[in-house]
């Protein structure tokens, strides 16, 4: 497990593992900064491209609207440019491409596009 996802400090309180036989098969991490709701997710990589991110993606959403009773418009996530298949599932779940920001990370330029979804006509 990714110590980031478990400091509280780093990700908040909103966090959320899918276990399957004792085996963590994907995760759910949420932040609220300056009123924004942030998410991050991940499917273990073999459980990819079989067709259940969306509907995993679909009822994270809903858990955290519930849990945070966030009344804002929109959520936010932030993926890297070159996952496309990922983009492409975020599509399909209703985010849309937001705005792109460039970051360094190990003495290279990473590209990430900031996404968007409106959740009140969800």
């Amino acid at each position: 497990m990714n110590e980031y996802l478990l400091n509280k400090n780093t990700w908040g309180n909103e966090q959320f593992v899918l276990v399957n036989n004792e085996d963590v098969i994907a995760y759910v991490a949420c932040q609220i900064f300056d009123d924004d709701m942030w998410v991050g997710w991940a499917l273990k990589p073999e459980l990819c491209g079989n067709g259940i991110g969306y509907l995993f993606i679909k009822k994270c959403i809903n858990e955290l609207i519930r849990l945070n009773k966030y009344n804002r418009k929109d959520i936010f996530l932030k993926v890297v440019d070159w996952n496309k298949r990922a983009i492409k599932v975020y599509e399909k779940v209703g985010f849309i491409y937001h705005k792109s920001t460039v970051r360094e990370e190990e003495n290279r330029l990473v590209r990430y596009y900031i996404m968007k979804k409106n959740i009140i006509n969800k």
